[in-house]
């Protein structure tokens, strides 16, 4: 409605108010399917305008419902709402990659304190006890590993939790593929079951779960 395109002109011409309620959201609606200028829509201006959108029939809902979104997403400000949220999965998948280096550095140095310990004891082992400097030096060298494990623990949950945030910023707009009516298959993954929508975008249906499928 404030993106000043075609839709803002019409209310501007009718006067409107930039807000829609729960009272006058049906003539907005009207407003909206006049400018589409769609005939098998505009058909039920008056059923809207008079009050029973509950009789359209389901699929003209969705109809309605599609030349909404597709309307809306060409606003700005949506545009601003999706680019800002690939900026921040990119900066996300970064810090992602930049925390799995530091952590194989980690892993890797993990398994050199391990070696060397393994040899210091059996040094240990064919020389006999090392003396006082020689135990406070394994334990030194035990307390890095313990530190350094402790790291590595808690840099795994922060990929885990980068991961999570990078999955809420996800944005799928196109199908994984049709099959050979040309029905469309749709997954995304904060919902988890598979999605199937006909060719005619008329009907809906899911899997949800692999024997069903």
């Amino acid at each position: 409605m404030k993106d000043e395109g075609d839709y803002f002109t019409v209310l501007q011409n009718k006067k409107r108010k930039l807000k829609v309620s729960s009272v006058t959201w049906a003539e907005y609606l009207c407003d909206f399917l006049e400018m589409t200028k769609n005939e098998e829509r505009s058909t039920n201006i008056a059923t809207v305008i008079r009050g029973y959108y509950g009789l359209i029939d389901t699929d003209i809902k969705l109809k309605i419902l599609r030349e909404l979104v597709e309307e809306a997403i060409q606003t700005s400000a949506i545009k601003e709402i999706l680019s800002d949220r690939v900026d921040q999965k990119q900066v996300l998948n970064a810090t992602k990659r930049e925390n799995t280096r530091k952590d194989k550095q980690e892993k890797n140095l993990n398994t050199e304190i391990a070696m060397k310990s393994q040899e210091n004891q059996t040094d240990d082992v064919q020389v006999g006890h090392g003396g006082v400097d020689e135990l406070v030096r394994r334990k030194e060298e035990n307390d890095k590993s313990n530190i350094s494990r402790s790291r590595t623990e808690g840099k795994r949950h922060l990929v885990q939790h980068l991961e999570t945030e990078i999955e809420k910023l996800s944005i799928r707009s196109s199908p994984l593929g049709k099959d050979r009516q040309y029905n469309r298959y749709w997954f995304f993954k904060r919902e988890g079951r598979l999605f199937v929508e006909t060719a005619d975008s008329r009907e809906w249906g899911y899997y949800n779960t692999k024997e069903e499928l």
